[in-house]
């Protein structure tokens, strides 16, 4: 009688630390998953720290409507660049100009972009 408890009980503590150890990993995974699209979304940039991103970001913001104006030039390299320069200020980490770009009115022209498959770079 007295060993089934104590058997019971370290197979309890068995089974807590395997759950211990798979949460353990999950999160590592979720880190790890977290820092690779981090660099992903990063790609070109910097890399400065927060004061120097915050910066970067109100510059670009300052050249919207010059962004804006290359996102209509007739020549599809320029259309191109200013949607990647779209993308980037869009993926700023913290506070990301939203409402800014819509309102600068190029939403509808990002929807026209989706519609021309011949181009999947835009």
């Amino acid at each position: 009688r007295g060993q089934q408890p104590r058997s019971v009980k370290n197979t309890t503590n068995a089974e807590d630390a395997r759950m211990q150890r798979m949460r353990n990993t999950v999160e590592l995974r979720k880190q790890k998953t977290d820092e690779k699209l981090k660099r992903l979304r990063n790609v070109g940039d910097s890399g400065g720290d927060a004061l120097g991103n915050s910066e970067t970001s109100q510059l670009d913001v300052a050249r919207l409507p010059e962004i804006t104006q290359a996102l209509y030039a007739p020549e599809e390299q320029t259309q191109e660049d200013a949607t990647r320069e779209f993308r980037k200020l869009l993926s700023i980490e913290r506070n990301p100009p939203i409402q800014q770009v819509i309102n600068a009115g190029v939403v509808p022209r990002f929807v026209e972009f989706l519609s021309k498959w011949q181009r999947p770079t835009l």
